[in-house]
Formats: structure tokens, sequence, C-alpha cells
């Protein structure tokens, strides 16, 4: 099984993808390529770390491939979506955008629109395992927060009943449990004692599972005491537009709010077509204002794509509510 990782020149892997692919029924398989992709890249060194993991033949000392980049080789276009602020939408009456995307990969793929709007601000994150026994020595499952794109400060705290202290570091998600896969960046937060925290930030940080690793700070005579610890999480990001919906929903908002509804994503066939309804509702009482927001340019990808194919444009409406 392969591990592609695409990391920037802050050290920030900012797109991970595996050759492996779970079906409906949980069977899984395997692929012969990888695809990358970030948006708007940062000039400078890129590089692109390819990691194995499971059983090698002891026979295997080499694996040939080739690889090749390009520069905006997504396509994705909208139409419909207000881009002025002299573009007046009237209270009450939805407002429909079509983004239209084309799915070029060699494998099936997931897409949803996640809306967000220009302004950023620190939202707090949904952290799993957030109360957190260290019996001793460290054991998982450990505190983790998913964070979402378009991210370019993560922040990490502890309260716990002894001294300990902690390090983060972002891992695939489903080599959270395992610590298979601990990555750069790296970072240790401090001071050790009741209350340490971290703060990473970057251009962009990595859209991925954060996992915090903590330890008792000793010296002990014997195996140390239990410590009971609490953590939170928060990042500085683009923040979620309330007045567009999906009718899938957008996976992201449950990593900053756990009540969000479940959301699922559009499935396409490599070389197949589709096309998703969604519909917004008003968040306050109808009246009339100018329009501030706009979808995103490029729709998220959520499962893994490969060598491209041909090029079959998938069109989703979504409906838009002034608010």
């Amino acid at each position: 099984m392969l591990y592609g990782f695409l990391v920037d020149p802050s050290g920030e892997p900012r797109s991970e993808r595996t050759n492996q692919r779970v079906d409906a029924a949980g069977e899984g398989s395997l692929v012969d390529g990888l695809q990358l992709t970030a948006t708007a890249p940062a000039p400078g060194r890129w590089q692109f770390v390819v990691a194995v993991f499971g059983p090698v033949a002891g026979t295997a000392t080499s694996t040939p491939f080739t690889a090749t980049f390009a520069l905006n080789a997504s396509r994705a276009s909208a139409s419909g979506v207000p881009t002025s602020t002299h573009t007046v939408l009237p209270a009450g009456r939805p407002v429909t955008a079509t983004v239209s995307f084309t799915n070029t990969g060699a494998a099936d793929a997931g897409y949803f629109v996640d809306g967000r709007l220009a302004a950023r601000g620190t939202l707090p994150l949904v952290v799993q395992n957030a109360d957190y026994t260290l019996p001793g020595a460290p054991v998982g499952p450990f505190p983790a927060v998913r964070v979402p794109t378009q991210t370019d400060s993560l922040s990490l705290s502890a309260q716990a009943d002894n001294a300990i202290n902690f390090e983060v570091s972002p891992f695939p998600a489903d080599h959270a449990g395992d610590l298979a896969f601990e990555g750069d960046p790296d970072r240790v937060g401090g001071p050790a004692g009741l209350a340490p925290s971290v703060t990473v930030t970057d251009p962009v940080i990595a859209p991925q599972t954060w996992l915090a690793l903590p330890a008792s700070i000793g010296p002990f005579a014997g195996t140390g005491p239990t410590v009971h610890a609490t953590f939170a999480g928060s990042a500085h990001t683009r923040l979620f537009d309330p007045a567009v919906r999906a009718g899938t929903g957008d996976p992201l908002l449950s990593y900053v709010d756990s009540t969000a509804p479940a959301a699922t994503t559009l499935a396409v066939r490599t070389g197949g077509a589709g096309q998703h309804h969604g519909h917004d509702h008003p968040v306050r009482p109808p009246r009339e204002r100018r329009a501030r927001r706009a979808l995103p340019r490029h729709p998220r990808r959520t499962h893994r794509q490969h060598r491209r194919s041909g090029r079959h444009p998938v069109r989703l409406h979504h409906r838009m509510t002034a608010r």
C-alpha cells in the first residue's frame, strides 16, 4: 500500500493520498497511481514523499515509477454566483448557482461544495477523545482534531491534574490510531505543567487529522501517577457561510461543530457525470441585502484520484437565499 504526501515549502503536507480503495461493502483494493493537488501553490521548493505501508517482499530492492506535474490541471467553474457588492438579492427569493467541474482521475471520487466567506476568524475545533487519561505510559486513542482547509493557524491546549506536556503532528485519517505515519511538522507544546499549549502557524496548515501525544513529567519512583487531562483546540480559518447549504451537507462543518448535520459526498465514477440539487434556508428573517458571498471556485475532493482520463463535466445546483 502506498501513501503520497505533497509537502509545501513551509513543510506542511498540503495533500495526502493513498492507492487503497474501500467499496461500500468494506472490501479493499489497490490501484496503480496517486494524484495530489494543491490550490494556489506558494512559490518555493515542494516535495513529493512516498511511503510504503505493509509487508514488502525481501527480494524487492526498488520499484520504478514515473511522475508528471501540471499547473491548473483541475477544471472548475461557477455560474449564477453573485460576485459584486452592487448585486441585490431580493429577500426570500432563492438564487441558484451552478458549480461545474471535471473528474479527470482514474478512480471514483466524492465531491461536495464548501461555502466559505472571505473573512477569517477563530473557530473552536471538535476534539475527539478530549478527556484523556494517562495511566503511566501514553496509550491511544489520543486526543485528535481535524483541520479544515484554508486554515493558517492551529492551537491546542490541555488542563491536567498532574504535570504533563504534549506534541502535535498530522496523521493520515486511517492511521490516527496506530501512529504508523507520524509526520512533519511535529511541534512540542509547553511550558510543561498543568496547562501546556501549542500553536502551529503557517500560510496553510495541513488539512489532516492532528493528534496530541501527551506524556507525564517525571522523574517518578515507580510508574508515575495516573493523569487526567482535558484538551481543547481552535483553528484560524476562512469562516463558513451559513447561507450556503448543499443537499449533501458540508463534511468540513463537523470539524468545528459537533451538532452539524450528517454530510455525504456526490459520488462520481471515472468518466461519469452526475447532478446534485441543494437548498438554502435563511438563518434570519428575510430582508434585502447585498451579496457578499460566493461559492468556492474549486470543489473539494474527498476520495482518491489518479491518472487523467476523459473530461466529463459534473454539475451541482445550489440555492442561496438572501438574509
